[in-house]
């Protein structure tokens, strides 16, 4: 059942927390190296059927205590912290985000991440620095579309997502403890532009994002 990884469209992901495509040190994971981003599941029906699918999916409550109270309580799944929340009366959808992690690696699959910039009509392929866009043998990787449209995969913590479709697989781990993680297999990032960008389009270059990302 393992060797054949379930996969799921997303489309226009919005997302929670603070996106991490470069991998940087973060709160629960203080070392950093994991690039990954969490997006919202929209509705309780999703989260439930992708869950009972088997996706790792997650109950973020926006009260500080509740999200306290379950994690004393030991709720791990998502089973048991809406049985945790409903026992409580504090299954209140105003409260209540549904989520699935998912995570970008470049070890033994180059998923395909887009960066488009339609004003500009210009989009880049992203990768890390472990990929080889053209060896020593003057072959380009088969997974590389264009290689004078690549940029590293970095930027995207730096530029504004107006707009991320994705298609996200599921696979089996056995260590360092069973259970399925999510990763990207294909994502199409649409970011904002400079409003200067048809004018100087010989110069432009992606606009960075100085706000919160937070959705």
């Amino acid at each position: 059942m393992y060797n054949k990884p379930a996969t799921e469209h997303f489309f226009d992901a919005k997302y929670l927390f603070q996106k991490n495509y470069s991998g940087k040190p973060t709160t629960f994971n203080p070392n950093g190296g994991v690039r990954e981003i969490t997006i919202v599941i929209p509705t309780f029906e999703q989260a439930e059927d992708l869950y009972q699918k088997g996706w790792p999916i997650m109950l973020y409550h926006r009260q500080k205590e509740v999200r306290d109270a379950m994690k004393a309580a030991g709720c791990r799944t998502l089973d048991d912290r809406i049985a945790y929340v409903k026992e409580r009366n504090e299954f209140n959808e105003e409260f209540i985000t549904f989520y699935l992690k998912v995570k970008i690696s470049f070890k033994k699959k180059i998923p395909t991440i887009i960066m488009h910039m339609p004003l500009a009509g210009n989009w880049q392929q992203l990768i890390d620095e472990s990929v080889v866009v053209i060896d020593n043998n003057g072959q380009k990787n088969p997974y590389i579309l264009d290689p004078n449209r690549i940029a590293h995969i970095d930027i995207l913590d730096n530029v504004n997502i107006i707009k991320t479709d994705l298609e996200v697989e599921l696979s089996w781990h056995p260590l360092p403890q069973p259970g399925y993680t999510a990763y990207v297999k294909e994502l199409h990032a649409t970011i904002e532009e400079s409003p200067f960008v048809n004018m100087y389009t010989d110069c432009y270059i992606p606009r960075e994002d100085d706000g919160d990302d937070m959705e």
